[in-house]
């Protein structure tokens, strides 16, 4: 009998591979016009040096550290991190071993950054 845990390591990976690539592209193809409240232009580059360092600890397997980076940057009205947050609490268990938690006025927010429609099917953290 083998350890589902061991197999199961390569698939998470390769997802978690595959929402890294997507959301590096997204990254490069996103230019959005300016939206009143929303964070200041001249910050784009601090947020996209974020959001490389968050994919970076990604890749290093610090997935809890990432998800939050992604998380605030999400809230910041960053779309590829909002994309990147809502897969991460999407997939937690089967591909993290974690459940990640977020507000629900979060998810909505990142779900109409991303253009995702209907509500997330999740557990939330109450606000």
């Amino acid at each position: 009998m083998q350890n589902t845990t061991v197999r199961s390591l390569p698939i998470r990976s390769l997802f978690a591979a595959a929402v890294l690539a997507c959301c590096a592209t997204v990254q490069a193809q996103w230019k959005e016009a300016p939206v009143q409240g929303a964070v200041a232009a001249s910050s784009r580059e601090a947020q996209d040096a974020r959001f490389r360092e968050a994919i970076r600890l990604h890749r290093a397997g610090r997935w809890s550290a990432a998800y939050g980076r992604f998380v605030a940057l999400a809230d910041e009205g960053h779309v590829p991190a909002a994309r990147v947050a809502l897969e991460m609490l999407r997939n937690g268990r089967n591909v993290y071993g974690t459940d990640w938690g977020a507000a629900p006025l979060q998810v909505a927010g990142w779900e109409r950054a991303v253009g995702a429609r209907g509500a997330m099917d999740v557990a939330l953290v109450g606000e």
